[in-house]
């Protein structure tokens, strides 16, 4: 286990000292390891409201002025512009909230640099990707190789989270790992999955989650997790759902 946390139970996969007791810890995004599309009645009786926000979703809106930014694929048919407009994370019509679409790694690039991070709370990625890589139309974004690398995306100061919803973005070993490259630039905690990343439509909003591969020895492979730098600079990762 990477975490420093003595709460973590690896036995039970329980937050707490009990682990009898489940569930004592507000699930604030609705993310979480499902390996299939949940059971709608099973959601509405679920001791914990927030599960994929059957029960009014958290909006990420900071009423003291801080925005959260999205960034999506503009792709026609790719779908993540679609799922970027009807997210239940945050309102995309709020004068609060900034949607970024990119079509080429150069249009991510040039949105990313010229963006001004005295009041950015949270960030959102609505991107393809693969283990050390984002793809766009006809390019990507890597650390080496590819017309244009993580160096040279600038330094950010995210207050909140980033959240990574492309596909194995917590995948790889630091130095080829886009999470725990975007939380080094920004300082920020990111939330990313190893394996794939999907969508499932609730009442017209997409809640993402993994795709949920078990390995021959029945561990969940693709999971959520957050990944960050601690005091010390050392790379951390704690998984689980948020």
């Amino acid at each position: 286990m990477l975490s420093e946390d003595t709460h973590w139970n690896p036995d039970n996969m329980i937050y707490g000292d009990n682990p009898v007791v489940i569930g004592t810890y507000i699930d604030e995004l609705g993310l979480n390891v499902y390996t299939y599309a949940p059971d709608i009645n099973a959601i509405k009786q679920s001791g914990n409201k927030y599960v994929y926000a059957m029960n009014n979703p958290i909006l990420f809106i900071d009423p003291s002025g801080l925005k959260t930014v999205v960034f999506y694929y503009d792709n026609p048919g790719s779908g993540f512009k679609d799922q970027a407009m009807n997210s239940p994370y945050y309102d995309s019509s709020s004068d609060d909230v900034l949607m970024i679409p990119v079509t080429t790694a150069k249009d991510f690039e040039r949105e990313w640099n010229k963006l001004d991070d005295s009041d950015i709370t949270n960030v959102f990625l609505y991107l393809h990707g693969g283990e050390g890589a984002l793809y766009f139309r006809g390019s990507s974004i890597s650390f080496s190789g590819s017309d244009i690398t993580f160096s040279d995306l600038h330094n950010k100061n995210v207050k909140g989270r980033i959240y990574l919803f492309s596909c194995h973005g917590g995948q790889g070993k630091e130095g080829n790992n886009v999470a725990w490259e975007f939380a080094k630039k920004t300082n920020a905690t990111v939330v990313a999955n190893r394996g794939g990343v999907s969508y499932t439509k609730i009442f017209g909003k997409y809640y993402a989650r993994t795709d949920g591969k078990i390995n021959d020895n029945y561990n969940i492979t693709a999971v959520w997790g957050k990944y960050y730098y601690n005091k010390k600079g050392e790379a951390k990762y704690w998984p689980g759902s948020f």
